[in-house]
């Protein structure tokens, strides 16, 4: 009777655990993967959805001095300033502190006339701050053809008081709900 009962809940944990399995397994998708450059200032961002949750990974680097990540939040129609709903700091490695990352950049800075590609692959350089932030997505307020973008304050912690702030525009951000 006793081996009945054992093999009774093996069964029942085991159906249990792959019911759960297969609910939790949802698709990430990538929506962005983008970094700006702002005179020594660098700000790289990844950006994964699932299901309603817009999960942001934000390194942000300068040079001589290590930056803050101040503020993040997520602007666009009947969504207003979304702020996030969790930070948590990604405390860096020594040998991801020396690694250089290289991301898709902007050079975000100058006026009209450039010489220049105005994205290239560049590798940043300066302390390293890296934190992570979610956001819950309300996908009714979504709305489709609009422009949203996520906004990344960054300031220096020996200077505080100088906030910069880096746009990044999240390209077909609603299409991603709709799929």
């Amino acid at each position: 009777m006793k081996i009945f009962r054992v093999w009774l809940l093996i069964g029942i944990f085991s159906f249990l655990s792959f019911s759960f399995t297969k609910v939790q397994a949802s698709e990430r998708k990538m929506i962005l993967r983008e970094a700006q450059e702002r005179d020594r200032t660098t700000v790289a961002v990844e950006a994964y959805l699932t299901d309603d949750i817009l999960e942001v990974t934000i390194y942000a680097r300068m040079y001589a001095t290590k930056p803050k990540i101040y503020t993040a939040y997520l602007h666009g129609p009947k969504l207003g300033r979304l702020g996030f709903l969790t930070k948590e700091i990604l405390y860096p490695k020594a040998e991801e502190e020396e690694q250089d990352l290289i991301f898709p950049t902007k050079d975000v800075q100058g006026g009209y006339i450039r010489f220049s590609k105005r994205t290239q692959d560049k590798k940043a350089k300066g302390a390293l701050t890296r934190e992570m932030v979610k956001f819950r997505i309300p996908s009714q307020k979504i709305l489709a053809n609009k422009r949203y973008e996520l906004r990344v304050g960054v300031e220096s912690m020996q200077e505080s008081g100088k906030i910069e702030t880096f746009r990044f525009h999240l390209k077909d951000f609603a299409q991603a709900f709709e799929s």
